[in-house]
């Protein structure tokens, strides 16, 4: 009778069952946000001829963007800009090689 009361007593401290495991972490890859190239792109801005490379600008939070011109020795940046209408991407032209400082 004293072993059967050890017994009871262990499964209901101890528990009967496995250790809980947790989960195996998922595989699933996480949808990457879209680089700058691929931004233009969608917004209606890349082309292949006028555009060769473009990245977003540090610590920009994605709102800035700086895009390598093929055909002159420039850059052009593009700046997201949200209005009452619609947001758009703004393009505006910086520094070329080059340029003469004043």
């Amino acid at each position: 009778m004293k072993s059967i009361t050890i017994v009871l007593l262990c499964f209901l401290t101890l528990g009967c069952g496995s250790r809980d495991t947790l989960p195996a972490p998922s595989t699933k890859d996480i949808n990457p946000l879209p680089d700058a190239m691929v931004t233009l792109s969608n917004a209606g801005l890349w082309n292949e001829n006028e555009l060769s490379g473009a990245e977003f600008l540090e610590n920009s939070d994605r709102s800035m963007i700086v895009a390598n011109l093929t055909s002159v020795p420039c850059r052009m940046v593009f700046s997201y800009v949200k209005t009452s209408n619609h947001p758009y991407w703004m393009p505006s032209q910086i520094a070329c090689e080059g340029d003469e400082k004043d």
